[in-house]
Formats: C-alpha cells, structure tokens, sequence
C-alpha cells in the first residue's frame, strides 16, 4: 500500500514538474545554441538539495516579475532536466542510460549536494559498465578526485597500482602527478613505485613504436603474419610455418585509411574514409581487455541502395592476438562465403561473426563476437565490447622496385 502511494506521488510530482505552473524559479543552464531556461519551485529545490537550499536563503535578487534567477552554464540541458526529474519525482533508472551519462548525472548530483545516489550509481558503474571505466580511464580518474567518489576512487587506485603502464603507457606523469594530493601517502608511493618499475619498452601489440606500417595497434610483425594468412602461406597445424619473415619480404603495403581516435567512431566516419578503396585488413583493440580483434576483407567496403547486405567473399578471414601474449594467435578462414562480409551503412566493419555496430563504437557496448560463419571463435568471451581504438588499412600489392 505504502509503495503504491509513493508512486502515485512522485507521478505526480512530476506532473506538477512538467505543468510549470506557479514557478518562481529560473535556471539557464548550458551555452551557446546548447542553452536553455527551465522553470521550477523554489521551495521543492530547496527540500531536496543543500545546494539549492543554501543558495536560496542568500536572499537572491528577483526579476521585475518576481522570480529568483541564476546560471548553470557547466551543465547540459539534458542532463539537468534528468536532474530536476529526479528532485521532484525521486526516481531514477539507470538502466536507461549509458555509463557517460551516468558519471556526469554523478558529477551534477554531486554539484548540487544530493547525495541519495552516490553509493548506488558508482556501484551501477563497476558492476554493469567496468570495461567502460578502464576504457575512459583518464576521466574516471579525473572525476575521482572528488571525496564522494570512494569507489570510483578505489578503483582507480587498484588500477594505477596493479595496471599502471597499461593505462598510462605514454603520459603516466602528466596525468597521475597532478592528483597526488587525493591519494593516502603510501598508496601514492606504491603507484609510482610499480610504474617505475615496469616502465621500460614493450615490445607488444598494445604500443608498437615506429617502423614502416603506421599502426599504434600492431607491429611490422603482425602486417607480416596477415600478409602470411592473405596469401595462404601458413600450415594448418603451425601458424608459425611459412611465414613471410619480415615485413619487407612481405609483398603488401599496409596504408592507414582510418585511426578511430583521429578520424572518429561513427559508421558514418567509417564509410567516408574506407569505401570503395579496395582489399583492407582492420584491426580493433577491444576496450577493457587485452584483445586486438581484426579481419580481411578482399572486396572492399561499401554502403547505399545498391551496394548494403551480405556479400560473397571466398579468402575473407578474421583474426585474435594477446597484447601481453604473443603466442597466443588465431586465425579464422570464411566457411561460408556468402555471409563473409556485410556493408551496412550504419555499421561498421562488419566479417559475419565479428561486427562492429552502434552509433558510435567507442561510447556504447554493442559489438559483439560470435562464431557463426567463420570456421573458429577468435573470442572467449561471447559479451558486447566497446571499441578503445581502430585501425583500417588498404592492401596494396609492392611494386617490384618496393619489394
């Protein structure tokens, strides 16, 4: 009985939220053509938030038409709408939001000094969404400066201590010194202790240097191995065995069309920078593990009316390497050719079993992994992953003067 009362007045709640009826309240918040005023009640913001409480009894001064006004221009609007709801209806369901939206409504619910939430949305972050914090490691770790934020704050500390080069291989210093202050002493040392200690050149798939493939996902090593598998050179039983031994004995060029992280995650930004550009190798580092996922395709890529669907392609294949582990290869042939490949123009990247998909690949969970049509799993874990960085590449065939 209780329950149901309570619903029924937060509906209501909202009702009267949403009527913006006897309002004495105007919030602007946001900038530029993203602003936007709301009304409100200052008595009900003053109820259920410090901050608004504090705030009001400042004796602020009022508009000619009586009304209390101030700015939020650090705030998006849609996020404050989500916050004002919440104030008034006193409800919240996470499960509707992807982890981003999450930590900022953390951040403003933090702002405004309404600490209902805390323990309960950086729980829902750990549990339902922890790829997505080692993948966003540096915000995270921003946000945690925070002293509401244990969790989040503990967190990062297990990560820095136990994870420390494979966060911050390249900017540790810059980015973990400024927050000392915010860590215990001896916690602070130890993070700096197992980063110095394990900062030396790693000779792996997470953070190639130089040479004459313009990768930061895979070394001349790898190009030379998928060169290997495009032209079938590799035994059955050895992956190891007839190999082209260097990338300059390979006879492909591997030319960068597209690096997420510079050119975007959307399937718009895909199509725009890799269609109809001939035979490509893609290569995907998966958020929050140690996985490069990746895949041939020997037709090329494109998207439109005449062009969308599954398409036929006999020497398509995908492919699974370990960062940390080089031993660990797989390489999967198509089996069935009439679903190697799919263009899409709201996809990207797409071999059958390996799809990359979702409006953006970085921000949301929803490529996925699953042997279908190719003849082994490249993956052990059948769970949607959100893409950290990738990498496509044209295959082109050396000139005899370049080999």
């Amino acid at each position: 009985m209780l329950e149901t009362t309570l619903a029924i007045l937060s509906q209501d709640f909202l009702k009267f939220y949403e009527a913006q009826k006897y309002c004495d309240l105007l919030i602007t918040v946001g900038q530029g053509e993203n602003r936007k005023t709301f009304k409100a009640h200052s008595v009900v913001l003053s109820a259920r938030s410090a901050y608004f409480d504090a705030a009001l009894s400042k004796n602020w001064s009022r508009s000619k038409d009586g009304l209390f006004t101030f700015e939020k221009p650090n705030l998006r609007p849609v996020i404050f709408d989500k916050i004002l709801r919440y104030i008034y209806g006193g409800a919240l369901n996470l499960s509707d939001y992807q982890p981003d939206v999450i930590l900022e409504l953390l951040q403003a619910f933090d702002e405004f000094n309404i600490t209902d939430l805390f323990n309960v949305m950086q729980m829902d972050l750990l549990e339902n969404h922890y790829d997505w914090l080692v993948c966003h490691f540096s915000t995270v770790f921003e946000v945690s400066n925070s002293q509401s934020f244990g969790h989040l704050r503990n967190f990062c500390t297990g990560i820095l201590e136990n994870h420390p080069t494979d966060i911050f291989e390249e900017d540790f210093w810059n980015k973990v010194q400024p927050f000392e202050v915010i860590f215990p002493p001896d916690h602070y040392r130890s993070i700096m202790s197992t980063f110095f200690k394990k900062h030396r050149p790693i000779n792996s798939l997470s953070f190639p240097r130089r040479g004459p493939i313009k990768s930061k996902l895979i070394t001349t090593k790898h190009a030379s191995l998928i060169s290997s598998w495009i032209d079938f050179r590799v035994s059955e039983c050895d992956y190891g065995f007839e190999t082209y031994q260097s990338y300059k004995e390979s006879p492909y060029t591997f030319e960068l069309l597209l690096r997420g992280s510079v050119n975007g995650f959307t399937p718009r930004d895909f199509h725009e920078h890799c269609d109809d550009r001939g035979p490509t190798v893609v290569i995907i580092k998966v958020c929050g593990t140690r996985e490069i996922l990746g895949g041939y395709n020997p037709n090329g890529w494109s998207c439109g009316s005449n062009s969308g669907g599954y398409r036929y392609a006999k020497n398509a294949f995908i492919f699974g390497f370990d960062t940390k582990d080089p031993e660990k290869v797989v390489w999967s042939r198509v089996i069935r050719e009439n679903y190697a490949i799919l263009n899409h123009d709201n996809a990207g990247p797409w071999f059958g079993d390996l799809r990359i998909q979702g409006k953006n690949f970085r921000e949301e969970c929803k490529s996925t992994c699953k042997k279908e049509y190719y003849e082994k799993s490249i993956r052990q874990l059948p769970t949607p992953f959100s893409v950290e960085d990738y990498e496509v590449f044209r295959i082109v065939q050396k000139s005899h003067s370049s080999s």
